[in-house]
């Protein structure tokens, strides 16, 4: 395979050192897979990849361990006369969350401390009871909660 070949954008925006260690080690972990450009941006760091699967998969990893803004679009890249086929580019765009797990926020007037990311932020209330919520409902928690 080239080394110039990719299948795939990684657009990480505002990127903690943390997101880009996890995104290396699962790269180097795959014989399969390789990243042939990375270009460095004013919000953050563009990734090309050389699998669309790997790619998509990874987005997903990222948003199930750190949570955040994931979003996955495709564009038309060319057509393969031979097997009649479209071939498409995949572009994968994810943003962190502005906060972490066992952070103290506000949703809507209620102190949560997050548990865990996915489609949905899970948290524990001040009575112990879990709540659902999206990182639109956070507002900062003010100082001195806990």
């Amino acid at each position: 395979m080239h080394p110039d070949y990719f299948e795939g954008t990684l657009q990480l925006r505002n990127p903690k050192e943390e997101v880009i260690a996890f995104i290396k080690n699962q790269v180097a972990g795959r014989d399969d897979v390789h990243i042939a450009k990375e270009i460095k941006t004013r919000e953050g760091i563009d990734y090309f990849l050389s699998s669309q699967h790997f790619l998509q998969n990874l987005g997903k990893k990222l948003q199930k361990q750190f949570g955040g803004t994931l979003k996955v679009s495709a564009k038309l890249h060319t057509r393969d006369s031979q097997k009649s086929k479209d071939l498409h580019r995949v572009t994968v765009y994810y943003a962190p969350p502005r906060f972490s797990i066992n952070d103290k926020v506000n949703v809507r007037g209620e102190i949560i401390t997050i548990k865990s990311f996915g489609k949905k932020i899970s948290g524990i209330d001040k009575a112990g009871r879990r709540v659902m919520f999206e990182e639109k409902d956070v507002s900062p928690a003010p100082p001195g909660t806990g």
